[in-house]
């Protein structure tokens, strides 16, 4: 789990850095929660919530297109619970901790449809291209001396694609802040993906394994900076 939000921080870090200097750059930071579709919503069916930063790049003078990157984090379950578990008729108790997050990497192109400099609205339609990390750990803690006993973690990657929309609205008459909303279907290709974290015979954590599709409708609401200098 600090891996991956290192990674997240490293990443958002680095947008920034890149963008600083540019004059025709944006950056948006942003609430996010998904839902999954499909196959991976009859297996899976979390909703998660996270958090996320993008950069678009606009060439053209008259703003028709926008490219860039975006990168993300989705907390499914994070639970902790006490367990008692046996051996040899003794007893201890653990306490055992278990986390599930998507990490997202990807690009993007959108296409500004109302971009008019004097409106305070703008309306845009977008493609996305990425991927995502399903990670799943969980760890068991004696419950007196917090020592862990076992660990065990896994991580998949599968790809994602598809369109979506979303509309912005100036804070201010600057136009250098703006609150967004937008929402997108990403059709997600079939991994494999864990869920349902365990207790098995040799007291030992395990999780139960899934395979489908990854399907999800990804929502986002939050601000976009304009770096511009006019």
């Amino acid at each position: 789990m600090t891996k991956l939000l290192h990674i997240f921080l490293l990443c958002g870090c680095s947008f920034i850095l890149t963008d600083i200097d540019a004059q025709k750059w944006t950056v948006g930071l942003y609430s996010q929660a998904h839902f999954p579709q499909t196959d991976y919503k009859e297996i899976y069916a979390k909703t998660g919530v996270g958090m996320g930063l993008d950069a678009l790049y606009t060439p053209q003078e008259d703003g028709l297109i926008s490219v860039g990157g975006e990168v993300g984090m989705l907390f499914l379950r994070n639970a902790r619970r006490r367990v008692d578990l046996y051996n040899l008729g003794w007893g201890n108790t653990h306490m055992m901790i278990a986390s599930n997050n998507i990490v997202t990497l990807g690009a993007k192109a959108r296409l500004n449809i109302i971009r008019d400099p004097e409106k305070a609205v703008r309306l845009y339609i977008e493609g996305k291209v990425g991927t995502n990390a399903f990670a799943r750990s969980v760890e068991l803690q004696q419950l007196i001396s917090g020592e862990t006993d076992a660990s065990v973690s896994r991580t998949r990657w599968g790809m994602y694609g598809g369109p979506g929309a979303g509309v912005a609205v100036a804070l201010g008459e600057n136009r250098k802040i703006w609150v967004f909303a937008q929402a997108a279907y990403l059709w997600g290709s079939t991994t494999t993906y864990y869920s349902h974290p365990r207790i098995n015979e040799e007291n030992k954590p395990v999780f139960t394994t899934n395979r489908s599709t990854t399907d999800m409708i990804l929502a986002q609401l939050g601000f976009r900076f304009n770096l511009q200098d006019s």
